[in-house]
């Protein structure tokens, strides 16, 4: 080959790169995040309301101890086991157990 055989040829490479389009990713993710804020507010005062708002809400019970110091808590009714005998009606005959 000869070394002067390309000389009439020139190459130039014309291309124009454009800026990658911002709008739609951006919207897409601002979208998300606005859909993920109302679900989540919508979830937390859909529990809030269930549950009370936390006003208002039951005391926690006394803790007692006993005769060894252990702490116990009571839940449900006081019992009276031993506070004295039921009341029959008078009409009632017959011993009292």
């Amino acid at each position: 080959m000869e070394p002067d055989r390309f000389d009439d040829v020139e190459s130039t490479i014309l291309e124009v790169y454009e800026p990658p389009g911002r709008g739609p990713l951006r919207r897409r993710v601002a979208l998300a995040m606005t859909v993920m804020l109302v679900v989540t507010g919508t979830t937390a005062a859909g529990a809030s309301a269930l549950t009370g708002g936390g006003s208002g809400s039951k005391q926690s019970p006394a803790v007692t101890r006993n005769a060894d110091g252990i702490p116990f808590v009571r839940s449900g009714p006081a019992c009276h086991a031993g506070q004295g005998a039921r009341h029959h009606p008078a009409s009632a005959s017959g011993p009292r157990y």
